[in-house]
């Protein structure tokens, strides 16, 4: 990438405020802040190109169906960031999403986890390959696990999904009647999530550390935990880490801060007005804050706004020509493990970075001309996904207060996959 990087000044925000069944009313009447697509001040592409997709979608998934209230998209390009924003902040409500709405991330959090795993590493905190037992006082696998073969879990395979371990552990302390119950799994949880429901240590590893691509909300956990220890050791020599894992503090003092993210933080027990209501499932119990904010946080604990995220994809595409922050984002985007593109050639772990998918270009795939990177986020009633395209300086993101029962919202097939290739880059726009 070029010098010249997208400006964080807004350059035009469209408000698209919709519920579905005044936008084809067959005749005209006055429009409430939940049933208009208005542009802002200046006509923006993106606004003319996916507008009518966005309306359409909220009218087929909101109302009486109930999946969601709000969506909100920002696209980021050399020339500026335009930003859609779309909906209501809760399902009934009148309140209009802005662009400093905050939204629940889920697993978006960890491309936040890994920056700061890079910016330890950069200051000499901890390296990628430090084994996770240096930092982590639980009981863990042995290398001697006929199941490790010999290996033990670092912190890269932690950040690459290669650690072999499960999505999650089987003492959580959250489910569908306790939505919420995430704030009350502990460091005590966590130091014990290899011994409570498995039958050894051992038992908890799918395939040897290294070997193999695995998702894991708890590698994520365990990642977070970890480097919040240790960069509290770092600034705090001689006391005792806190009890609940200052992850939130450490996020801010090595990621949000420095790249002047103000809204993107641990989500807090009593939400501001301003948040987007999750939109619960009916199977779930009410509210369904995802309230991801003790020893699991790294996994899933943040929210942000589409103003925030539009800068953070401006930040990574800004890594390789300098900015806050670059160093440490250039690595989290180097190939480091295997990753979802990759399930069908094990022997190239060329297609995951630190938390990012790394998707070649190619048909079926984010974009048929660039290698993108991605990560995706979902909660009990929320959802989250992220695209940028180095090569092409682009990038996307889209937030939505989505219900986990939505359909085909995320992946390759999902509504939002579709607003990509709408607007998505047919050339470089690197200047």
């Amino acid at each position: 990438m070029s010098a010249t990087s997208p400006s964080r000044a807004v350059a035009a925000m469209v408000s698209c405020l919709v519920v579905a069944a005044a936008l084809f009313a067959p005749t005209a009447r006055a429009a409430g802040p939940a049933q208009a697509c208005r542009p802002g001040a200046a006509s923006t592409d993106v606004f003319s190109r996916v507008g009518e997709q966005l309306a359409d979608y909220l009218n087929a998934h909101n109302g009486s169906n109930g999946w969601l209230s709000a969506i909100a998209v920002a696209v980021v390009t050399p020339t500026g960031t335009q930003i859609v924003n779309c909906g209501v902040t809760t399902r009934g409500g009148t309140a209009a999403v802005d662009s400093a709405t905050r939204y629940e991330l889920g697993s978006e959090t960890k491309v936040f986890t890994a920056t700061a795993l890079a910016q330890l590493v950069e200051r000499h905190v901890v390296a990628l390959d430090d084994p996770l037992s240096r930092y982590f006082t639980g009981t863990l696998p042995a290398a001697g696990c006929p199941s490790a073969h010999g290996a033990e879990i670092t912190l890269r395979m932690l950040a690459t999904h290669d650690a072999g371990l499960p999505r999650d552990p089987k003492n959580a302390t959250w489910g569908l009647r306790n939505p919420m119950g995430r704030a009350g799994y502990t460091r005590a949880d966590l130091d014990a999530s290899f011994v409570r429901g498995f039958a050894s240590p051992c038992a908890a590893l799918q395939t040897p550390p290294g070997t193999a691509y695995s998702y894991s909300n708890w590698g994520f956990a365990l990642l977070g935990t970890a480097l919040t220890d240790a960069y509290f050791r770092s600034t705090h020599p001689g006391q005792a880490v806190p009890n609940v894992p200052a992850y939130g503090d450490m996020i801010q003092q090595l990621v949000t801060g420095p790249l002047r993210l103000p809204s993107t933080a641990l989500e807090l027990d009593g939400q501001p007005a301003t948040t987007s209501q999750p939109s619960c499932p009916d199977d779930v119990a009410t509210p369904c804050f995802w309230n991801n904010t003790n020893a699991y946080a790294g996994g899933g604990g943040l929210v942000s706004t589409i103003a925030d995220m539009a800068a953070f994809v401006e930040a990574n595409l800004s890594a390789s020509a300098g900015g806050p922050l670059a160093p440490g984002l250039a690595l989290t985007r180097q190939p480091a493990g295997y990753g979802p593109a990759c399930l069908h050639a094990p022997s190239s772990p060329t297609c995951q970075g630190l938390a990012w998918a790394i998707w070649p270009p190619g048909p079926q795939r984010p974009s048929p001309a660039f290698r993108t990177w991605e990560k995706d986020g979902g909660t009990w009633g929320s959802a989250s996904n992220t695209w940028f395209m180095p090569d092409a300086c682009w990038g996307m993101t889209v937030l939505t207060n989505s219900s986990s029962s939505t359909p085909v919202l995320l992946g390759p097939a999902g509504f939002v996959s579709e607003l990509l290739r709408s607007v998505g880059p047919s050339r470089s726009l690197c200047r």
